[in-house]
């Protein structure tokens, strides 16, 4: 929602009779450092002007960190997890 309302003051053609406020009075406003009203208006710009997609994030194509375990072995353990413990003791453990 910031990203919006930085793009919304940046806006010059809003501006009617006034001056179009500077990067670090839009940051103060919004709340947010200078170099942030910079890359909005960074990205604002990269992106042909598009406002959607200035102020919505990319969604990522792949996970942050790449899954240790396939699915089938997740299954597999979750299974196993779902049977009775071993003898001796009362749940399953890793140890």
């Amino acid at each position: 929602m910031r990203r919006a309302r930085m793009l919304l003051e940046l806006d010059e053609n809003a501006a009617e009779n006034t001056s179009v406020p500077s990067h670090e009075a839009v940051a103060t406003r919004a709340g947010v450092c200078t170099g942030s009203v910079v890359n909005v208006s960074k990205v604002y710009v990269e992106r042909g002007g598009d406002v959607r997609a200035s102020i919505t994030r990319a969604k990522r194509t792949l996970p942050p960190v790449p899954a240790k375990t396939t699915g089938e072995v997740e299954a597999r353990l979750i299974a196993l997890a779902c049977t009775k413990p071993p003898e001796g003791h009362s749940t399953w453990s890793l140890c």
